[in-house]
């Protein structure tokens, strides 16, 4: 019997990198159906537009948090996995507006802005398909008890 270790969506049963990778493929046409939705431009289409690609989200960064923390060693976990994903955040998620605006300027059309989420999505698919294998995750390994041990006594 499997022991099952819940993280949001994400369990031991199956694992980081499916989800990971199913969180890429339904992340492209999550898009372009909020997009679509959005288009009818009435309040009840752009609460559905903003609610569909939350569907997705948590496949994707319930895995992706425990990846990173999975990359580096006990040592420097925090602070490498908080780096990492805060510059992520802040290069990607903080130039979005300006990428969009730019992409819509450019081609004419709202769906330029899918179509750039599912070339970043076929990206990120392929980074965690080929290079993420959680079976190579930095195992915890327990200070030696001389070290942890009460000098005094």
């Amino acid at each position: 019997m499997a022991t099952t270790v819940t993280y949001g969506w994400v369990n031991d049963t199956v694992g980081r990198r499916p989800t990971l990778l199913a969180g890429c493929i339904l992340v492209i046409p999550a898009m372009f159906l909020s997009f679509y939705v959005a288009s009818f431009a009435t309040p009840a289409s752009a609460i559905a537009a903003a609610v569909i690609p939350v569907l997705v989200y948590p496949l994707i960064t319930s895995g992706m948090t425990i990846g990173l923390v999975d990359m580096f060693p006990r040592e420097m976990r925090v602070t490498a996995s908080g780096i990492a994903y805060n510059t992520g955040t802040a290069l990607f998620g903080g130039t979005a507006p300006l990428v969009a605006a730019f992409l819509i300027e450019r081609t004419g059309t709202p769906y330029a802005v899918p179509c750039y989420v599912a070339v970043i999505a076929t990206i990120s698919f392929a980074s965690v398909f080929l290079f993420y294998d959680q079976r190579r995750a930095a195992p915890y390994v327990a200070a030696p008890a001389a070290a942890i041990a009460d000098p005094v006594s």
